[in-house]
């Protein structure tokens, strides 16, 4: 019997939502994700969303403002819409960069449940410091579920590079 996705993370549901109020949208989209794709990857595709909602609503503000040459039109649009678009475009750029990095790693460590740090630095051509510190990210953010023990990453489970990142 196939796991049947509650009502309110459907798409009719979420399309409903981005027509009626579309801050709710991004909400049940980011709950849509977060249960398929897990917390972080979630995270960054809710961001590239509200960038790309933000910057829509501002580009029909500005054209309300050339249309009928109402300074608060443009004044409403630039700080209520393009400039928080922004900001989320940053974030999500930010951490689309990471998501990548973190992607990497866990394609190498996907099919493995203990995989020696040593033997990553080497095969992925990175310092070991970094490679510590990436592994440790993953694993504070719940990227991977494991430890680092002896100089060797032990898996708890194996995952889908694009299903638990």
């Amino acid at each position: 019997m196939k796991n049947k996705d509650p009502w309110y993370i459907s798409f009719v549901t979420i399309i409903i939502a981005f027509l009626c109020f579309w801050p709710i949208g991004c909400i049940l989209l980011y709950l849509r994700w977060q249960k398929k794709s897990g917390t972080y990857t979630a995270i960054t595709r809710t961001l590239i969303v509200c960038t790309i909602v933000l910057i829509l609503f501002g580009i029909v503000g500005i054209s309300e403002y050339y249309s009928k040459n109402d300074s608060s039109d443009l004044i409403l649009a630039i700080f209520i819409f393009i400039i928080p678009g922004l900001i989320c475009g940053y974030f999500a750029l930010k951490r689309t960069k990471k998501l990548k990095i973190y992607n990497k790693y866990s394609s190498y460590i996907n099919i493995r449940k203990k995989v020696s740090i040593d033997e990553m630095c080497n095969n992925l051509n990175m310092p070991y410091d970094t490679t510590i510190n990436i592994l440790t990210e993953m694993i504070n953010k719940k990227v991977i579920d494991a430890y680092i023990a002896d100089d060797k990453i032990i898996l708890n489970g194996v995952y889908d590079t694009n299903e638990n990142l």
